[in-house]
Formats: structure tokens, sequence, C-alpha cells
């Protein structure tokens, strides 16, 4: 199967593939690697691009916009819950079997978005508490943040963002990016030490980072 790709030459000097988000394939190579070499390090790694591209159309499935219709299905805590409309309720409502919203809101989107982050500033705060008094480590401040690009932060000043949209992962994985912000209190990096401190507070952490590699992109809506 034959690929278009983009080649970026710079000063490295082996070649490397990435395919992005948007389904382009991109090769990294050396400023003097000739067209012929380019084309036979593509052909012998058509493999890894297929499999990689079906994982990037899956993902942009996954990534489309919210339509706020019956039936949709809206994750929280790790479930999956259809969207009803009721006529006689003011406010969001979860229920063992749906996520509820009143018939005539005039922005149903933005009461559910309101309603998530609510109920992610509620959960992340209990999550940041119990975490830091188990483990020895407290944030200068918390942010319940809107990230997109990330699932939290640990800045140089011990300010912890977490991103809001984790209310919808299992509350083990919010708990996990809760404990990974907490270690870079005391090592901000990704060193072994690091990944130990994590570890020892987190036995599944790994675990918990392969569920939002195969879910981060369901874990998002629009208002």
């Amino acid at each position: 199967m034959a690929f278009e790709y983009v080649i970026k030459f710079s000063k490295r000097k082996t070649l490397a593939l990435k395919v992005n988000k948007k389904g382009e394939v991109i090769v990294a190579a050396p400023m003097r690697c000739s067209k012929r070499a380019i084309k036979n390090f593509v052909d012998s790694n058509t493999q890894w691009i297929e499999k990689t591209l079906s994982k990037v159309e899956i993902y942009q499935q996954k990534s489309e916009p919210k339509k706020y219709i019956v039936g949709e299905l809206f994750f929280f805590k790790g479930e999956k819950y259809p969207l009803i409309f009721i006529d006689d309720i003011k406010n969001v409502k979860l229920t063992q079997t749906s996520l509820q919203a009143p018939t005539h809101h005039k922005s149903p989107s933005k009461l559910i978005y309101n309603w998530y982050k609510d109920n992610a500033t509620e959960a992340i705060m209990e999550a940041m508490d119990i975490e830091s008094q188990r483990i020895g480590l407290y944030p200068e401040k918390v942010l319940v943040s809107r990230m997109r690009s990330s699932w939290g932060t640990c800045s140089c000043k011990g300010r912890v963002s977490i991103a809001w949209r984790l209310i919808m992962a299992p509350p083990e994985v919010l708990n996990y990016v809760v404990i990974h912000e907490l270690a870079h209190l005391k090592h901000l990096n990704h060193s072994r030490k690091f990944w130990s401190l994590v570890q020892e507070y987190c036995p599944d952490y790994k675990k918990h980072k392969k569920w939002l590699k195969e879910h981060g992109a369901y874990l998002n809506f629009d208002f």
C-alpha cells in the first residue's frame, strides 16, 4: 500500500516516522538523506503505518462533537449513560440507567458541562486531599482545568492542575493522575525516582495509563 507522506529534513542522524492526529504521515530525515532511502524506509514500515493510521481514524471518530440528542452516550466515572430529556426537571440528573437533562433548556450543552464541572471539582479536590495526606506532599494550589492536551500539570511553584474531563474516567484512573502530579512536587521530571514514587502509591499505574491511552478520546465534549 502506498502512502503520501511529508518529509522534514533536519540535522538528525537517523530516519524516524510519525503519524499525527490529522492522519498525516511525517518522515523525519537527515539533511542529505536520499529520496530512495526515505521511500525504502517508509515501505519497510508499511505495517506500522497502517496500524497507526487505523488508530488515528478511531481517535477521530471518538472525537466527533456531541450532538446532545436522545440516546447519545456520555461517560461518567468510567460508565456510559444514554442521554434522555425529561419535562419536569430543571437540572441535570444521573440515575442508574441514564443521564437526564431538562427538555426545554436553551443550552443543554452548557448545563451538562456545568454539571460535569461541579462533580469533577468535588471528586478531584477529595482525591487531592486524600492522596496528599497519604503521600505527604501538598500543592500550593489546586486548579480544575479545561486543558485538552494533558490530564494534569504541576508547576515549579507547586501549583497542580487536573483536567475536569477525568470525572468521566474510572475513579482509580483519576486517582492515578492526582498521584502522578503530586509526585512531581518531589520530582519535577519523569526519572526512575519519580516513577518509583508513583508506583509506591499507585501499584497499578501502568494499567491506568493504558486505560487513558485507549479511552482518552472519549472523555471530552464541547458546549
